[in-house]
């Protein structure tokens, strides 16, 4: 309760009204003020709020990172690891088809660098060797590609009027030679002329 003096119709009267009755005047300018207040409020957000939500920020940003790291080392481990076993597949299969050219030109007797070595046709035709040669079918077709060369089909040796011939040139074709035909004189029976052909390596 507070005591208050009024002038009414120019007579002093003394009155207890209760504070909260009393409705408090605000001015024109502290409304203006309290509103200007208000919008400033509703624009920026406090210091509080951002530093609530900076740790957000920082931990996401720190995610992000780790997640790129872990993709990077996917990458690299992925590269090492199938790039590696491509390199090694790609030796294996050079090291295999190096092994079988040897085997054949031990075959057809060519020892030695192959570059200039001549490989007669009879040797090429002779069914012992034609066996021998087709033999080696199986894991040439791991070596070499079967689609391509013909001579490497199941049916070669059956339909191939010249079955050796066939799969020592296409063999030396895919190493790096090639079987260039010549034909040798040797003479006359009669008024007929004797030649024996061979084949002359060359490289490519």
């Amino acid at each position: 309760m507070k005591t208050y003096l009024l002038n009414q119709n120019g007579e002093t009267i003394i009155k207890q009204i209760n504070s909260k009755q009393i409705p408090r005047k605000i001015s024109l300018s502290d409304k203006l003020e309290q509103r200007k207040k208000t919008i400033q409020q509703k624009q920026k957000p406090s210091l509080i709020n951002l530093e609530k939500q900076k740790p957000a920020f920082i931990n996401a940003e720190k995610q992000m990172d780790k997640t790129k790291l872990i993709k990077e080392i996917k990458k690299t481990e992925n590269q090492i690891l199938f790039g590696g076993n491509k390199a090694a597949k790609h030796k294996n299969v050079e090291d295999k088809q190096k092994h079988l050219f040897n085997k054949i030109c031990q075959i057809v007797n060519v020892h030695g660098q192959p570059h200039g070595k001549h490989i007669p046709f009879d040797t090429l035709n002779d069914p012992h060797i034609i066996s021998e040669l087709f033999s080696l079918q199986d894991k040439l077709r791991e070596a070499f590609p079967s689609d391509k060369l013909t001579s490497l089909h199941s049916t070669a040796i059956k339909k191939q009027s010249f079955p050796g011939v066939n799969i020592v040139r296409q063999i030396f074709k895919e190493m790096g030679y090639k079987l260039k035909p010549i034909n040798i004189s040797e003479g006359y029976l009669g008024s007929k002329k004797l030649l024996r052909r061979e084949y002359i390596i060359k490289k490519i």
